[in-house]
């Protein structure tokens, strides 16, 4: 014998071929039945804790009692259901003799328990139908308040209905007004749009008008600029002219001074503070030639002082060698000082902020 199995049986099934099919479970076995699939020839072998059998036990279908199928266990069954229909015939025909004795003596018991649960029965009819007048009257009662109660809020939503209908008629006029007004001011801001394009366009062409007219000043601007590049050139040219003429005259006038007796007079100062300025019918107004032993660089201001007027002067660009120093008298000068009044002396030459 094979050892006890304690779970659920299963059921394995072996075709013609030899092939084992399965585990199946009892339902699985059933359905395969109800559905055709297997016959109650087929070979099956049951595994669980119902049965104790050899792991190698085959048997038929027909075999198994629990599948309901005919074959020998099949009759036993039969049998047994017979005889348990039998003892269930019996037994219902001895109840149903024990009911008939129980009827027929019900039947004659004393017609007053019977009249009075009449009684009864009638009471309590009458009383049904009381209470059910009476829920009707409260029923017609609450209906007729709620129905009192709905027209009472009905008119006064229609009420309320009508005065939001009138507010939002009067919303709807203000709209349609604002919206009236709205276009009215869209059409008068685009008639002032058009008069502004009208004073744009105006604005334009009168700028057209001051482009071109620019451009003619321009144009004039550029000859006056090459008109005064060209003076310019020509002052300086006559400028260098002047220069070189005057140098000319003081080196004649060195050649006169060299050749004279005594004449010292045009030897630059020993003193780097004193120069002499040189008459010469050339100078005077706006610029001065002086003698000096220490020549300052071009730019620098300096005051001339004779011992009782003072002259601002600029160093120029020089044209002549040391000791000439050429100086631009500047136009603004202290208490009326003249250029004039300073040639052909010694001066005190001292440096200006």
């Amino acid at each position: 014998m094979s050892t006890p199995r304690f779970d659920r049986p299963t059921y394995f099934m072996r075709s013609r071929a030899g092939e084992v099919l399965g585990p199946f479970t009892l339902q699985e076995v059933i359905d395969q039945l109800a559905q055709r699939k297997i016959t109650n020839d087929g070979e099956i072998r049951r595994q669980g804790w119902e049965v104790l059998e050899k792991d190698e036990l085959w048997g038929k279908v027909r075999d198994f009692p629990i599948f309901g199928h005919s074959g020998p266990a099949g009759r036993q069954e039969l049998g047994a259901l017979q005889a348990k229909a039998r003892k269930m015939l019996l037994l219902g025909a001895v109840l149903l003799a024990g009911a008939a004795v129980v009827f027929v003596t019900l039947f004659f018991l004393p017609y007053r328990e019977t009249e009075q649960k009449m009684e009864e029965a009638q009471r309590i009819s009458a009383k049904a139908k009381l209470d059910n007048a009476e829920f009707q009257k409260r029923l017609e009662d609450q209906v007729a308040t709620a129905k009192k109660q709905w027209v009472a809020e009905f008119d006064a939503n229609l009420k309320k209905w009508e005065a939001d209908l009138a507010m939002l008629s009067d919303q709807l006029a203000r709209s349609r007004g604002d919206t009236q007004r709205a276009k009215e001011a869209l059409d008068s801001q685009k008639q002032a749009n058009g008069r502004l394009q009208e004073k744009v366009d105006s604005v334009s062409k009168a700028l057209a008008m001051e482009q071109k007219l620019l451009a003619a000043a321009n144009s004039r601007v550029e000859d006056s600029d090459r008109r005064a590049q060209e003076l310019e050139a020509g002052l300086k040219e006559r400028l260098r002219e002047g220069e070189a003429k005057l140098k000319q005259e003081f080196e004649e006038l060195m050649k006169r001074n060299a050749d004279s007796d005594g004449g010292n007079f045009l030897r630059k100062p020993k003193n780097p503070l004193m120069g002499y300025v040189l008459n010469s019918g050339n100078q005077g107004r706006d610029s001065l030639v002086l003698l000096v032993s220490q020549r300052p660089p071009a730019g620098t201001r300096l005051q001339l002082y004779d011992g009782k007027n003072r002259l601002n002067v600029i160093v120029t660009e020089q044209g002549m060698g040391p000791p000439y120093m050429v100086v631009d008298v500047e136009s603004s000068q202290p208490r009326g000082a003249s250029s004039l009044s300073f040639l052909g002396i010694e001066v005190i030459v001292s440096p200006r902020p």
